[in-house]
């Protein structure tokens, strides 16, 4: 059996609240069965025979596998490739009924372990993995080194669980490692001013935006429709409507204040939402007011506000495809707004 690259991913449950309770329960007992404690949501962790193993959920609808990983130095870097493993009859007859995939990937040992493989009573993910375990022995793995993955010097006795990988990681190295994250996460007074001030300005140029993209818009209907009594104008574009005012009001917020360091995370994300509300309000008041403008000689508050009315309540696919941009246009300026933070890396 060959141990191939790359490996199965774990699923993204869509059957329901029932199948996740019911793939849960089968973690429990797979963590009672091999003796490990660890639990993490939608998966379980822990030392088997001294390597570190986790266990989450593969497949699809109502067939659900299992997707073991193990852990071990030689792994980082696939050091160790195919011929190294004299991989026992039973793991082979596996393979060859696609029951299990065995891969090196990531630095990991990974073995999918198929539904079908637990469709006959006889197998057991405890014999199936003590197989491996043997395996791995008997190439000269060291199951009890306990040595921390990175920086290969401390010891780390407690395993973690984060990112989707079991980890063996010393306290120095997850707290260099959350250190990072904090301080891309951490908000000083000039960062959060910073970011205030700039969602203040730049909600000005995403209101221009918006007025400037209906009026541009507006000209363009005209211009097509000058010869014509009806136009047709397919779904896809219509929506590309929405898609494209969102993009350029949301992006001009969230872009400005993404371009401040020290901003904070819930404070950069707050002023983004807030600055992209702003921006689509205003962007919609001056839209109207330029109709009122073009439209008459007269300009009140009250026509004003009846142009704003109309805009809103006289076609009702015109509203969607606002309240579509309006919507996206806030997430955009909210998500562009946060700071992205550098992953773990376990």
């Amino acid at each position: 059996m060959a141990v191939v690259l790359g490996h199965d991913e774990p699923h993204s449950d869509g059957g329901g609240l029932f199948l996740v309770q019911k793939n849960l329960s089968e973690l429990d007992a797979i963590g009672a069965e091999l003796a490990i404690s660890g639990k993490a949501p939608s998966a379980v962790y822990g030392r088997f025979r001294g390597f570190p193993l986790a266990a989450t959920p593969i497949g699809e609808k109502s067939e659900y596998g299992v997707l073991v990983q193990i852990r071990h130095p030689l792994f980082e870097g696939e050091r160790l490739d195919e011929e190294v493993f004299p991989w026992c009859e039973y793991l082979n007859q596996c393979a060859e009924k696609e029951l299990i995939k065995i891969s090196i990937d990531d630095g990991i040992l990974w073995i999918s372990i198929y539904p079908s493989f637990t469709k006959n009573p006889s197998n057991s993910y405890k014999e199936l993995l003590n197989c491996v375990v043997e395996d791995l022995l008997s190439v000269g793995l060291d199951s009890a080194d306990k040595t921390c993955h990175y920086c290969k010097i401390e010891t780390a006795e407690e395993l973690t669980y984060d990112e989707g990988r079991v980890g063996q990681i010393c306290d120095d190295c997850m707290a260099e490692r959350r250190g990072v994250q904090s301080a891309e996460r951490r908000a000083t007074t000039l960062g959060t001013a910073g970011a205030l001030l700039a969602g203040v300005l730049s909600s000005f140029v995403g209101a221009a935006m918006w007025a400037g993209y209906w009026i541009v818009e507006t000209y363009f209907i005209e211009w097509i429709w000058r010869d014509r009594d009806d136009v047709f104008i397919p779904s896809i574009i219509t929506c590309g409507r929405a898609v494209v005012v969102g993009v350029l009001t949301g992006g001009s917020v969230g872009i400005a204040i993404r371009m401040i360091p020290n901003r904070g995370d819930k404070f950069a994300g707050g002023v983004g939402l807030a600055c992209g509300i702003a921006a689509t309000i205003g962007g919609e008041l001056v839209f109207a007011a330029w109709l009122v403008a073009r439209q008459s000689d007269y300009f009140s508050a009250e026509i004003w506000f009846n142009t704003l009315l109309s805009l809103w309540s006289s076609d009702f696919i015109g509203t969607m495809v606002r309240v579509l941009a309006l919507l996206l246009a806030w997430v955009i300026a909210w998500d562009l707004a946060k700071p992205k933070v550098t992953p773990l890396g376990l």
